[in-house]
């Protein structure tokens, strides 16, 4: 007798639940997102890629950027890895 009121909402009813798998479906996705990057190899990746140089000052000019790339003498022949060694920047350890 005292039950049998209005109806909750649909949101009322479910809304933790709403939440609680929005919340699980943006980390998934997330974590699908990162796993899907493509990697380097920075022990056989130059620091001075022609090709990433070029696509950068590329889309620099696609959208009006006022800063492009070019070739630095001091990392001439260098791989990342040891350009990270050289500035001291160890992002993470790959074994």
């Amino acid at each position: 007798m005292y039950g049998r009121g209005k109806q909750k909402s649909f949101f009322n009813k479910y809304g933790y639940h709403i939440v609680i798998g929005g919340f699980i479906f943006v980390c998934l996705a997330s974590i699908f997102f990162v796993m899907a990057q493509k990697t380097i190899d920075i022990k056989t990746t130059p620091v001075i890629d022609e090709n990433a140089i070029a696509a950068w000052n590329a889309e620099a000019e696609r959208y009006s950027y006022t800063f492009r790339t070019g070739q630095n003498d001091f990392f001439g022949g260098m791989m990342l890895e040891d350009a990270k060694y050289t500035m001291n920047n160890i992002f993470y350890r790959d074994g």
